[in-house]
């Protein structure tokens, strides 16, 4: 299930998560970094205290003379993706923003990066999602029949999907999702109503120091 048995202090957490970056705990971390790690210890708090689940899915886009590999572009496709498909398919209903289902929504943060092969090397373009999906048990059901490699690959035409990965994953595959975060930096973040977890996180600073190095995209699905 790859959940943790016990939650760690945030201090302890961000050892862990500067070993794993390859950073010395008093080498100057960059607003990038820490917003890595912020969003990381986010998740430990929402596996290890409120019992969600977690999972890593990875998109990638065709190679399309109608859809530019732009940031706007993708984060904007993967939206439409996140909204259109996936929660409906999680709630078997296209209305998914009652009171009760917004609190069973997952929370879920996704990040742009880039292939450093060339495109014709994996038949997808550089452009691709990682994302960060904690889910509720009343979720599970319905997530499992998603796991695995190109569950979503035919889903719909329209989203352009080359590729996709889903599985199972620990806090710590944040670091992976979010490697790119600091060339990247306009991430998305489902849904907006997330400031009822944050109230739960006292200690959980989500804003960098200079608001224009990494800011948050909040989507209301």
């Amino acid at each position: 299930m790859n959940r943790l048995e016990t939650t760690l202090t945030k201090q302890d957490f961000e050892q862990v998560c500067l070993q794993k970056l390859n950073l010395k705990p008093d080498q100057p971390q960059e607003v990038s970094t820490r917003y890595q790690i912020a969003i990381a210890y986010l998740m430990h708090q929402l596996q290890s205290q409120e019992k969600r689940s977690l999972f890593l899915l990875t998109l990638t886009y065709q190679i399309r003379s109608d859809f530019a590999p732009k940031q706007d572009l993708m984060n904007r496709n993967f939206i439409r993706f996140y909204c259109s498909f996936f929660l409906p398919f999680i709630f078997e209903t296209k209305h998914y923003n009652t009171n009760k289902r917004i609190l069973q929504q997952p929370i879920t943060y996704s990040f742009l990066d880039k292939h450093k092969r060339k495109p014709h090397t994996y038949g997808a373009a550089p452009l691709h999602h990682h994302a960060i999906v904690a889910a509720t048990d009343s979720t599970l059901p319905r997530l499992s029949f998603l796991l695995g490699t190109d569950t979503f690959k035919d889903i719909d035409p329209n989203f352009f999907i080359a590729t996709s990965d889903f599985k199972r994953c620990d806090p710590w595959a944040t670091l992976y999702a979010s490697k790119s975060i600091k060339k990247y930096p306009d991430f998305l973040a489902f849904p907006k109503r997330l400031q009822s977890v944050l109230d739960r996180t006292p200690k959980f600073e989500l804003e960098p120091e200079s608001p224009t190095d990494c800011k948050r995209i909040d989507n209301t699905p």
